[in-house]
């Protein structure tokens, strides 16, 4: 154990060598504070058994005690410490080695070590760990009786990284959004000019993150109903396609403090209905289609976590509509949905 000052501790041999043989004066006029007390609390000196010195804490719970001065100014000897507590009452002991102490029913603990004192030593202890002990030969430092200010936003910075807890288990999520076909109007149109409606789009599922890296998820998706009408003085038709997904991928990503952006990438299950209505002259014909098939689907998004089970999230993805008629036409779908979401994500509790 180290203590600031010129001198701080030394065991009698070592006092012997340096300084020769020394006084038994005890020390006079030392200069003791205790800290953290309860304001109001009374301190007693007591040095080699003399009557005690008291003190009173003030409002910043010091208390400060100083010895009358006896004796030769540069005296200086061993002396071990003591600090007794009984309730508001606090005795702080310097009594030479081996030196027999008054049994007086309070609380007391020995501060380890053998100390040397003089006429001009301060001695600094805090009353909240009897091990923290500051000595010095000479006035105590203005910094020993203060406690070292934060830094601001440190503490609460601390704080709030340590109430983060893992976002990882299951969650479930769910959005809205819009989206849009590459080939929709090519497909329907062909050289004729139409217009299209983007129209309004939803999903959900649920995910499950291992830790904060990796995880998988399933969701569903309802691309909405798709329509592209032309109307020429011998041409009128209109195509509507309704699409809806299910899908099955995996996730990555990185968490940073309440965001964590990630990417995802699996193989969605399409199903699509495609209705054609053409009128040239007075004949009106329909054509029906029901596709379904396999295709990759992948994207990315970024979950911002509002409380350890509530968020927000968004993401954008990039998925095939494929397929073949369900009624074994040659007709086919192969097309690419783009669609951006943003929602509600929660975590589910495990059991």
């Amino acid at each position: 154990m180290t203590f600031p000052g010129r001198v701080v501790r030394r065991s009698s041999v070592v006092m012997f060598v340096l300084y020769g043989v020394l006084g038994t004066t005890p020390a006079s006029a030392q200069t003791v504070v205790l800290r953290h007390i309860a304001p109001g609390s009374t301190l007693e000196l007591v040095v080699d058994g003399n009557p005690a010195v008291t003190a009173k804490a003030d409002a910043g719970g010091n208390a400060t005690a100083t010895a009358a001065k006896s004796g030769d100014s540069r005296s200086q000897t061993d002396a071990n410490i003591w600090l007794e507590t009984c309730d508001d009452l606090y005795r702080v002991i310097l009594a030479a080695p081996r030196a027999p102490i008054a049994t007086s029913g309070c609380r007391g603990t020995q501060i380890g070590g053998l100390y040397l004192v003089q006429s001009k030593t301060s001695i600094v202890i805090d009353a909240n760990s009897s091990s923290s002990l500051l000595i010095r030969q000479g006035p105590a430092y203005s910094a020993w009786l203060t406690d070292p200010r934060p830094v601001a936003g440190a503490s609460a910075t601390s704080a709030a990284r340590e109430e983060q807890p893992p976002l990882t288990g299951p969650v479930a999520f769910g959005g809205v959004g819009l989206g849009t076909a590459l080939h929709f109007d090519e497909q329907s149109c062909g050289n004729v000019t139409c217009s299209w409606d983007t129209p309004l789009q939803f999903g959900g599922g649920i995910g499950w993150w291992v830790n904060d890296f990796f995880g998988a998820e399933g969701r569903y998706g309802y691309l909405g109903k798709l329509t592209a009408t032309a109307d020429q003085s011998d041409l009128k038709f209109s195509t509507t396609r309704e699409a809806g997904f299910l899908s099955l991928a995996g996730r990555a990503g990185f968490r940073k403090g309440r965001f964590r952006p990630f990417g995802y990438g699996g193989m969605s299950f399409d199903r699509a209905t495609v209705t054609t209505t053409q009128t040239t002259g007075e004949g009106t014909q329909t054509l029906a289609m029901r596709a379904r098939g396999w295709a990759p689907v992948f994207g990315a998004g970024v979950e911002v976590w509002l409380s350890p089970r509530f968020g927000i999230y968004a993401d954008g993805q990039r998925l095939g509509l494929k397929g073949k008629d369900e009624h074994d036409s040659p007709l086919e779908l192969d097309d690419t949905q783009l669609t951006v979401l943003a929602g509600l994500t929660v975590r589910l509790p495990r059991r």
